[in-house]
């Protein structure tokens, strides 16, 4: 899979831009608020459907105008066409998304377009809340399994409805008995979910402590583990469970029980959680040996290679785990990068292209 070029129109500082990469690496130079991230995010948008960076599509607009439009040409055997944009109507956008010039719904059109992506805010996965690490598993399971994206979105749909309706302050009988006509369907995607999550952790597990050793050149036996209330459950096991459980869910006006309430923890040194003891050197380690853990199993899943961005996550790195990272993408992808510190780029002594933003050209 190959990226050939990329058009912006009214996308944050872009007015109408077209950039065309090259087949092996790509580098982005420019000051910093010069716009190098736009692009990271356009492509991003156009592979996941939404901004890696959790923007509103309002706020992507560029200032003045009431829309926005993003469009891609990818090379897989032939040429295909994706094309993303909104169009403001005050507090809210209507999106739309196609390929081809077929218009698709978000579900179909998320991971078309094989992306991995590495950003600073990667680390924030490890070091921060179970939501951003369940949103980030999800995302990586969903680029190879359609099915597991339509569960989640209906697992959370029902949700939505579940913890509004506990919110509703209707009598305690009505609220039964409106739970009861979702709770077997409920039921059933939270025990596919929790048992699809717990099946790709073991493989993923494999790819991330291989890596995470190749970075950290150290073998300390580094594994995230899925932790779930659930995980042997059946069916009617979790039906039974979510019934009993209606008490504790009208006194938090909340659903209390699955998988939105569950966590992948990564340990380290012996069982330990490794974000309690690890420096922030290390946790950037972790994560960027996670990304690369997330490029290897889905190209396999998915039998195809990923395009690599890196958004600026070079700089932190030392000169041992630079030539590392360029090794192990450079030579094998297509991949973009951001950069700063243009120093930096003297660790691509292969064949690269080099788009300076603050020039408006190509060198």
């Amino acid at each position: 899979m190959i990226l050939r070029e990329i058009l912006l129109k009214n996308f944050r500082n872009y007015e109408n831009q077209k950039i065309i990469f090259s087949d092996s690496v790509n580098i982005i130079t420019g000051n910093n608020g010069s716009g190098k991230t736009n692009i990271i995010e356009a492509i991003s948008i156009l592979s996941g459907s939404k901004s890696f960076r959790n923007s509103k599509d309002k706020d992507i607009i560029k200032w003045g105008n009431d829309s926005y439009f993003c469009k891609a040409v990818i090379e897989e055997g032939s040429n295909s066409v994706f094309e993303s944009g909104c169009i403001s109507n005050g507090q809210s956008c209507e999106k739309k998304r196609k390929i081809d010039g077929m218009l698709l719904s978000a579900s179909d059109f998320f991971g078309k377009i094989l992306t991995v992506i590495f950003s600073p805010e990667d680390i924030l996965i490890i070091d921060s809340s179970p939501e951003n690490r369940r949103k980030y598993f999800d995302g990586v399971i969903s680029k190879f399994d359609d099915l597991y994206l339509k569960s989640l979105m209906q697992y959370k749909k029902i949700l939505k409805y579940r913890n509004y309706i506990l919110k509703s302050g209707k009598d305690e009988n009505k609220i039964k008995k409106e739970l009861s006509v979702w709770n077997d369907t409920f039921s059933e995607k939270a025990v596919y979910i929790t048992n699809k999550r717990s099946e790709f952790i073991k493989s993923f597990n494999n790819e991330f402590s291989e890596i995470y050793d190749l970075f950290s050149f150290n073998h300390n036996n580094s594994y995230f583990i899925y932790k779930s209330d659930n995980l042997t459950l059946t069916k009617n096991e979790f039906l039974l469970k979510i019934e009993k459980s209606i008490r504790r869910d009208l006194n938090s006006f909340s659903t209390s029980i699955g998988p939105h309430k569950d966590d992948f923890i990564l340990n380290s040194f012996g069982d330990r959680i490794f974000s309690e003891f690890a420096s922030q050197g290390q946790k950037r380690i972790a994560s960027v040996s996670m990304k690369f853990a997330e490029k290897e199993i889905t190209e396999k899943l998915r039998g195809q290679k990923a395009v690599i961005l890196v958004d600026d996550v070079f700089s932190e790195l030392d000169k041992v785990r630079k030539e590392k990272f360029v090794e192990m993408t450079a030579f094998t992808n297509q991949s973009i990068f951001t950069i700063a510190d243009t120093r930096n780029i003297e660790f691509f002594d292969l064949e690269k292209k080099i788009i300076n933003i603050d020039k408006g050209l190509v060198l």
